[in-house]
């Protein structure tokens, strides 16, 4: 029996680089068996990780929460949870203005395939269109796909997070033969990835479009029914598996309200009930409607209706 594997490391970034790192596939801390790596990676606060330069190895990337900016060969992109990419050999990469970003990263070396394996992997178009950079610049200078197959729907998103989590676990397996488990499964890791980006342009954005329209009634419905929640437009974007700017925009189209406004009226209607129909102090009703100061929520409750929460008590009879 072959000797465990080294347990996967979850990396938390707090330093920030300043100058730029040359990474070589002979530093890594590969499989003993297989020149890969799984990693998770997290990335709390910040401007910049500085460059670093994969000379002569690539990786892929999911990204499971957060948000934040990759510097991919000197050209941005704005990445969300659900976007999948896959970095070149020789890549030159940062992360930038990211904000609790977390990343499940695999690093190879080409010798990881074998010529029959690249080439069904290569025979993919989902495959293919997943790898950066490869896009055109939007209105604000982001670069972007034309067509949104690196990003997974929910149902997607769902199976490879299952799948990451097989591969994790088999990677610390020290039952023998594990680690021939473990390259086939990641092969066929990433070839079902592949076959789900490979969806036909009509059926992807049919399905965009319904995923969207779901996702867009959820983040009403926990606004209507779940507004004590102290929700954010992060948190909410990220259950969307969208970006906090085009999670707003949606929002704001469905509702005509971005969501921050849409979660204060709601909280402030819900208080004013509260106010009319118990006899809850001023503190409690603000505490069970969502605001964490009352004073902030007697000046928004004002602001709204005019008197404070008291005076407006007072003029109901309570």
């Amino acid at each position: 029996m072959r000797a465990n594997p080294p347990c996967l490391p979850d990396i938390h970034y707090e330093i920030r680089i300043t100058t730029e790192v040359t990474s070589y596939w002979h530093g890594m801390p590969a499989h003993p068996r297989f020149p890969f790596v799984i990693r998770r990676e997290f990335y709390a606060h910040g401007q910049t990780t500085g460059v670093h330069h994969h000379t002569d190895f690539g990786s892929l990337y999911v990204v499971r929460r957060g948000r934040g900016v990759h510097l991919i060969d000197g050209q941005p992109f704005a990445i969300t949870r659900g976007d999948v990419y896959l970095l070149s050999v020789g890549a030159k990469h940062a992360y930038l203005d990211f904000q609790n970003l977390e990343v499940d990263a695999f690093y190879f070396s080409p010798t990881l395939w074998s010529d029959e394996e690249r080439r069904i992997l290569d025979s993919k178009r989902g495959f293919q269109e997943i790898e950066l950079p490869r896009a055109e610049r939007d209105t604000k200078g982001f670069w972007r796909r034309t067509e949104p197959r690196f990003h997974l729907h929910p149902e997607a998103w769902r199976h490879a997070e299952a799948g990451i989590e097989r591969l994790r676990s088999l990677w610390c397996d020290p039952t023998e033969g594990a680690d021939l488990v473990l390259r086939g499964a990641f092969f066929a890791w990433v070839w079902e990835l592949a076959n789900a980006l490979d969806q036909s342009p009509q059926s992807d954005a049919n399905q965009k479009i319904l995923d969207l329209d779901a996702a867009m009634g959820e983040a009403v419905r926990l606004c209507d029914e779940e507004f004590a929640v102290d929700w954010t437009v992060e948190t909410l974007a990220a259950r969307a598996f969208l970006s906090p700017r085009h999670f707003s925009e949606l929002f704001t189209r469905r509702t005509g309200q971005p969501p921050a406004a849409y979660l204060r009226q709601v909280r402030l209607e819900r208080a004013r009930a509260l106010l009319l129909e118990t006899n809850f102090p001023i503190a409690e009703v603000a505490h069970r409607t969502g605001w964490n100061d009352a004073a902030h929520f007697s000046r928004s409750f004002a602001t709204k209706f005019g008197p404070s929460p008291r005076t407006f008590r007072q003029q109901k009879g309570k």
